[in-house]
């Protein structure tokens, strides 16, 4: 039955709602005659400050994408941000070139500088950040992606045949694996607190500070002289016993690595926070980035608005019309609302959106444990009180690192697009000429075992035609010699014709002529 697609819902994003994206930035890079790199990047906010943060940069050789999910704050993301190409193109130097170690070099080189730069100690203790670093080379189109905490990188792959074709997102990097060895390291350091681990699955919270076991920051987990200034502050009923040292860290800078060969036609590759993976599953996020639309209705932007995004990323495209990181942000958030926004009264109403969705406020930064006053408790009660969209969903952000046809260049909203937006072709541009140089194989091997057919049957009718005329002479050439003799034993003349053949002769006509027998 092929691919199927649930039908289009009316969904087209209120006007104005592109100015609602914290980040957002694309970026298109040209592979000398083969095809075109196109990044899109949008981050929507949960929390006030946002504190998700993505970096897009390049080269002529090589492409680095990061995503960074804030924990407790975004001071961390953000310093990652600031640094962390820097800090890489320092550590390929001194790897020569190696991507795998000059990662892991990297990760850990941040992680130290954020937790010896100037920023405030309160800060530097209870904020962190995790990340997912995604590095293609350009040449060897190589893909090495090095990720901790949350984040996940995505490929899409199009499973099947042509009539019966579907997408299937593979992670490049799996997790159960890595949550499994995180278990390990953590009851193996410290034998003695067997029980933080659970902790962790319970609250969910590692010694209640942490979500993640790998992350940048988080120093009160990690140095020693940081868990000493925490037990100072929050006193001995939330001290860390034991504490951590720099060869005993409950959270690490250590992130995993994983590298994949990529193909010039290979479907997308989705680098999200885990606000993101929360409400969309890699499929879904394959399937939408391989998905072409079409406009449905009018989808311009609002008068006079600029095209957002950072310094370090170029335009979202003319008019900052919507893309295929996005369409992702969007979806998640679609599903979020449906999911944890109660529906209105009335059976025939509409489900909530994304509108409804922005409507509940932003959460603010809560005070770090045991450094809030009196009147701050009060305010935090006050807001608890109040549902704000940190409750519903966290930070979102997608970067998304798509294939593009340089002989049919797509324009800038026909890349991906999202809500509100008709399907054209149930299948990207690059899954189309995949497919379309796969059927002209096929059409090539049919067409030689044609010729092939047909040449054999033109020698085996050849070869049957000449036994048959071969035996059908020798059997005339055999019964002609028998006539000859049964003629002969009889005594009856024989005429010899201009043709070789014999023919007997009539008594008169033997009489007349007076010809011998043969």
């Amino acid at each position: 039955m092929g691919n199927c697609f649930s039908t289009r819902q009316n969904t087209e994003p209120p006007p104005g709602i592109r100015k609602r994206f914290v980040e957002r930035g694309r970026r298109k890079l040209k592979l000398g005659v083969g095809p075109v790199l196109d990044i899109t990047a949008a981050t929507w906010p949960a929390n006030h400050p946002c504190e998700d943060s993505f970096c897009i940069h390049s080269s002529q050789k090589a492409l680095l994408v990061a995503v960074f999910d804030g924990i407790g704050g975004p001071e961390a993301a953000q310093f990652c941000k600031i640094n962390a190409w820097k800090i890489f193109q320092e550590c390929m130097e001194t790897t020569e070139g190696n991507p795998k170690l000059a990662l892991v070099e990297a990760f850990h080189r941040l992680d130290d500088l954020f937790l010896h730069s100037s920023e405030p100690t309160q800060v530097k203790a209870y904020v962190g950040a995790s990340g997912t670093w995604v590095f293609l080379d350009l040449e060897s189109l190589t893909c090495t992606i090095a990720s901790h905490g949350a984040g996940l990188a995505v490929q899409g792959t199009v499973q099947g045949g042509l009539n019966a074709r579907c997408f299937e997102g593979r992670l490049l990097l799996p997790v159960s694996k890595e949550s499994l060895r995180d278990e390990e390291r953590l009851r193996a350091t410290f034998p003695g607190c067997g029980s933080c681990w659970e902790e962790a699955s319970a609250l969910p919270l590692l010694k209640g500070l942490s979500p993640v076991a790998r992350a940048f920051g988080l120093g009160v987990l990690k140095d020693e002289h940081l868990a000493a200034w925490h037990s100072r502050k929050s006193g001995s009923a939330r001290a860390l016993h034991p504490p951590p040292s720099r060869g005993a860290q409950y959270v690490v800078s250590e992130p995993h690595i994983s590298t994949v060969e990529l193909e010039p036609s290979g479907e997308p590759i989705v680098v999200g926070s885990g606000g993101l993976w929360q409400h969309l599953s890699p499929t879904a996020a394959a399937a939408l980035c391989s998905a072409e639309w079409e406009p449905a209705g009018e989808a311009s932007p609002a008068p006079g608005e600029p095209p957002s995004g950072d310094g370090d990323q170029a335009g979202a495209g003319p008019g900052g019309g919507p893309d295929a990181a996005s369409v992702l942000v969007l979806r998640a958030l679609s599903a979020a609302a449906a999911a944890r926004l109660p529906r209105p009264p009335g059976g025939r109403s509409p489900p909530p959106s994304v509108e409804d969705l922005w409507a509940v406020p932003c959460a603010e930064h809560s005070p770090p444990p045991g450094s809030g006053s009196g009147g701050k408790a009060q305010k935090k009660a006050a807001r608890s009180e109040q549902q704000t969209r940190a409750a519903l969903h966290g930070d979102v952000t997608a970067v998304v690192i798509s294939w593009q046809n340089p002989e049919g260049p797509l324009d800038a909203d026909e890349i991906a697009v999202g809500i509100g937006r008709r399907r054209r072709q149930p299948f990207s541009r690059s899954a189309e000429s995949a497919a379309a140089r796969r059927w002209a194989l096929v059409a090539n091997l049919y067409r030689c075992s044609i010729c092939l057919r047909r040449s054999l049957l033109r020698k085996w009718l050849q070869v049957a035609e000449e036994a048959l005329s071969t035996s059908r002479q020798k059997r005339i050439a055999e019964a002609r010699e028998a006539e000859v003799a049964a003629w002969k034993a009889e005594g009856r003349a024989i005429r010899i014709l201009d043709d070789g053949t014999a023919s007997p002769l009539s008594i008169d006509v033997h009489s007349r002529t007076q010809l011998k027998p043969f």
